[in-house]
């Protein structure tokens, strides 16, 4: 995208500010019985703002008109609603709306939004089983102008054992199509199998080592890079992991994260 860093900027002004709102019914209003005691309902709103220009930033862009207005920076907003069943059973809604401005010498923007629905069981002590549905909506507006809709759905299973071991075996589908402002389409879909084994003990360690192939196809289309997580054709083998540890009340060290992947 190029850099203008070289440009000599003389003030650069930073701000960034996130707001988290959740609110239950059932307990702020002491219901104990129906629909409204089983419920959540919450919001959250987190912008970044950056301005090389001579500007002062003394509160972030709250709107994606004022984040065109400086140099960088990100608007995002997003909505959830949850209901939980005492039987185990859970259900979560979250639509979104991301605009992201990037510092380069072409004019970088990108609108983003996404719905996104989950829904799990928690069976028994020892078995729980997941699904979550994501649909996107992108217009990149960079040296061209480029719009792409995705689908994405996974499932997942844990199964925990031995008193805090669990392993957890996923897949994931992913699906988008596309065009650019001079009516060039492309479409791509992606597969991904996973294998998480973790230890979990509650104020005391998390940790977990997952290995994942993915598989992803484009036929020789040109796409962009956001939307098939940053794959490319071929297969991605990718191991990850990552730990926690509370010494105790005052002592936590991590988390500790680490990531391999190599490509056939």
């Amino acid at each position: 995208m190029g850099r203008n860093d070289s440009l000599g900027a003389i003030l650069a002004s930073n701000a960034a500010f996130r707001l988290d709102v959740d609110w239950s019914p059932g307990v702020s209003l002491g219901i104990r019985r129906g629909i409204l005691r089983d419920i959540s309902l919450g919001g959250t709103f987190d912008g970044i703002g950056e301005d090389t220009t001579g500007k002062r930033i003394y509160f972030p862009p709250a709107t994606p008109s004022q984040l065109r207005d400086i140099s960088s920076g990100t608007v995002s907003y997003e909505l959830r609603g949850t209901w939980a069943h005492p039987r185990g059973i859970t259900f979560t809604y979250k639509p979104g709306a991301d605009y992201d401005k990037k510092l380069s010498s072409i004019s970088y923007f990108e609108t983003r939004f996404h719905h996104l629905l989950d829904a799990g069981f928690q069976i028994n002590d020892s078995h729980f089983v997941g699904a979550t549905l994501l649909l996107e909506e992108v217009k990149l507006e960079a040296l061209q102008v480029l719009d792409w809709n995705a689908r994405d759905i996974s499932g997942r299973y844990r199964y925990d054992f031995w008193n805090g071991f669990f392993a957890q075996p996923g897949g994931r589908y992913r699906t988008g199509e596309g065009e650019d402002d001079a009516d060039y389409s492309f479409d791509a879909y992606l597969w991904e199998g996973s294998l998480r084994l973790g230890y979990n003990r509650r104020d005391m360690v998390d940790g977990f080592v997952q290995f994942s192939v993915v598989q992803m196809e484009s036929g020789d289309d040109l796409i962009p890079y956001q939307m098939m997580d940053g794959y490319s054709d071929g297969r991605t083998y990718r191991l990850e992991s990552s730990i926690s540890v509370d010494v105790n009340d005052f002592i936590s060290c991590g988390p500790c994260w680490c990531c391999l992947y190599w490509r056939c």
